[in-house]
């Protein structure tokens, strides 16, 4: 096929060169094979044998590992402005959540809020959708019963909340305990003291960012530790914000538990306890240790066990200082 590919011709002003027939094609297709059988395309052949190799390697060893460790099946529901629709289960990555209740994944669902066709909801002047979004707010207030289950709301993420869905959960046992919406959020951490409804909806909402990696700080002997935010000498900017460290050793700890790659990650984007932010490769740092700053400490919690890794990234991304000005 590759060869292939650099036989056939192309679409040009010569009318008779850039036109073919599929038997045509098909006749190219044969001839490549007896060369191939008949070992006249050994430079192709090793080409192809070690692309698919590398390929199917990585496939073998890490897809189908990667695929059950970062993904589960989580049922859908699509509500729109005349009905319901039912679907999955689908693939969908983990969060802090759904990593806690490995067993229970049934009790939760993923409802997006659309239009007939499944596209997202668009405003227009011209029209009242004021019917629409009263059935929808009845949704969120009264909850959807399935099955013989009442599932009610329990929170989203930002991305989530961009794709018009949030998470909803039904009641159920675990641990000889039962599980509700209250007991789900107060296990996160403490809430009280944020009063701005949309910032604890949030805060709230780092437990449901999708975060395909998580390991166990205890299991990999990697302590935590509290260091200060870099500031100006006034205090008055925070150079800093949002951004820890963490030395070699926790770094390949990290590397281990994840899908080896050619180049390997130094910045990990992370999730622990009430954090959220950056953490990036110190080699000053001795042991298996990570330094959290006050900045990204969002809100107090004791969930601290896992560190949960929503991305990394392993070479410059290009930046704007300006967007409006650039373009």
């Amino acid at each position: 096929m590759k060869k292939l590919f650099s036989q056939i011709p192309f679409p040009s002003l010569d009318v008779k060169a850039s036109t073919f027939e599929v038997d045509e094609i098909w006749e190219y297709l044969e001839r490549n094979e007896r060369e191939i059988q008949n070992g006249l395309s050994k430079e192709l052949i090793s080409v192809c044998y070690n692309y698919w190799l590398g390929e199917l390697t990585e496939l073998l060893t890490c897809g189908q590992e990667r695929a059950r460790q970062n993904l589960t099946m989580v049922f859908k529901v699509n509500i729109t402005p005349t009905g319901m629709t039912l679907h999955g289960p689908e693939p969908e990555a983990k969060n802090r959540i759904l990593r806690r209740f490995p067993d229970h994944t049934e009790y939760f669902i993923r409802v997006q809020f659309c239009d007939e066709d499944g596209t997202d909801l668009q405003f227009n002047s011209k029209v009242s959708n004021d019917r629409v979004y009263q059935r929808f707010k009845d949704v969120f207030k009264n909850g959807i019963a399935i099955g013989g289950r009442v599932y009610g709301f329990l929170g989203f993420s930002h991305s989530s909340l961009r794709s018009h869905a949030a998470w909803f959960m039904a009641s159920f046992f675990h641990e000889s305990k039962f599980q509700t919406y209250f007991s789900v959020i107060s296990h996160l951490g403490q809430f009280k003291n944020i009063f701005s409804p949309a910032r604890c909806a949030a805060r709230i909402g780092q437990a449901f960012s999708e975060t395909p990696f998580a390991i166990s700080l205890s299991a990999n002997s990697i302590r935590d530790y509290s260091i200060p935010d870099v500031n100006s000498k006034d205090g008055s900017r925070v150079f800093s914000d949002g951004v820890g460290t963490l030395s070699r050793q926790a770094m390949e700890a990290i590397h281990a538990a994840m899908p080896q790659r050619k180049v390997l990650p130094t910045c990990f984007q992370i999730r622990w306890a009430g954090a959220k932010g950056m953490l990036g490769l110190d080699s000053r740092l001795e042991g298996k240790v990570m330094m959290v700053r006050p900045s990204m400490i969002k809100f107090e919690s004791s969930d601290k066990e896992n560190l949960e890794i929503c991305d990394t990234a392993n070479k410059p991304i290009p930046m704007v200082l300006n967007r409006q000005v650039c373009c």
